[in-house]
């Protein structure tokens, strides 16, 4: 979201389409509750939506200057591994 946060085109990859839902709607609400707050103004809320773009295939993202890996679940350290 901070790349979104700065109007940074932002490419969300998962290899489901529920992973990709769940994530999206996760950025929405995290905006939304920023619109209600009071936080964030509408306008650039749907801005910052605009620029967020999703796939399930990897070959959409080969030409992007910077990948960024994200695991979901626990917050376990790398000794956990």
């Amino acid at each position: 979201m901070s790349f979104l946060d700065a109007g940074i085109p932002v490419t969300l990859v998962a290899h489901g389409r529920g992973a990709l839902e769940g994530g999206v709607a996760l950025i929405r609400r995290t905006y939304e509750s920023q619109v209600r707050q009071r936080t964030l103004a509408e306008y650039k809320y749907a801005v910052r939506m605009a620029f967020l773009s999703t796939t399930t295939n990897d070959a959409d993202i080969a030409s992007a200057d910077v990948v960024i890996e994200s695991c979901a679940g626990g917050r376990g350290t790398s000794s956990d591994a």
